[in-house]
């Protein structure tokens, strides 16, 4: 009996060892999935074969992967977004995603997302309703005061929304807030999570002149969020006289 082993009998990982082997390089095979989408990051020793990557891994991993991208580009622009080129499948970028009990809804070439961030997302939120918890064992979350920042599509927002917490979420670009909006929406969370679409100045500013409490700050910006931290010593300043808040309270 003679056994025929076809390219449907091959997994990526071992077509592209097959071709990759003779030219002395590794075979690209790690992506990240964000719903039916694969995003490689292809380096420049690739880019003539990136197509051929592509068209493997979607066929390998149809129909739960219709479309393959690669990022072209970093992150350079105010709204944290990077340039995307779609090298196999469907030119659909309009993506569902759910993480931490709630459900997102975005298009991957218009905000931020990272898909291999979840855990650190799902640790935050944990640490903040536990935090809480432990220090006002009598009040409800919904007691729980958080300004978010640079929210994005709301992974911290939402899912703090959904457990009870009251969220002020901002976002300056407005394609995040859009989703953020259609989000918010779609977990019904409206009466937990409030959307902005400001500068993160003015929204920290905004949020400490109207004298709330506020138990929690998210400042998902790794590579600027440290300018802001004047903001707060400024607002901190200005509220030393007359603040009414009880110690522990609030931050400010």
């Amino acid at each position: 009996h003679q056994v025929i082993m076809d390219y449907a009998c091959f997994t990526v990982e071992e077509v592209l060892k097959q071709f990759f082997a003779p030219l002395r390089m590794e075979a690209p095979t790690s992506f990240e999935t964000i719903d039916h989408v694969a995003h490689i990051n292809l380096r420049d020793a690739y880019l003539p074969y990136k197509r051929l990557i592509a068209q493997v891994i979607l066929d390998k991993n149809s129909p739960r992967i219709r479309t393959v991208v690669n990022k072209t580009g970093n992150i350079e622009t105010r709204f944290r977004t990077f340039p995307l080129e779609v090298l196999a499948g469907e030119n659909n970028l309009e993506v569902s995603v759910r993480e931490s009990g709630a459900t997102f809804h975005f298009n991957y070439a218009e905000v931020y997302w990272n898909s291999r961030l979840s855990t650190e997302h799902g640790r935050l939120i944990h640490s903040i309703t536990k935090q809480f918890q432990a220090r006002h064992p009598r009040s409800p979350l919904a007691s729980c005061v958080v300004w978010d920042v640079f929210a994005g599509v709301g992974p911290f927002a939402v899912p703090l929304g959904v457990r009870g917490c009251i969220v002020h979420a901002n976002d300056l670009n407005p394609r995040s807030h859009h989703y953020l909006l259609a989000n918010i929406s779609k977990n019904k969370v409206d009466s937990h999570v409030t959307p902005y679409n400001e500068d993160g100045r003015i929204f920290l500013r905004e949020q400490a002149r109207r004298r709330l409490p506020v138990h929690h700050v998210i400042m998902n910006l790794p590579a600027s969020a440290l300018e802001f931290l004047d903001v707060f010593a400024a607002i901190r300043e200005r509220g030393e006289e007359g603040k009414e808040e009880k110690e522990g309270e609030g931050l400010f």
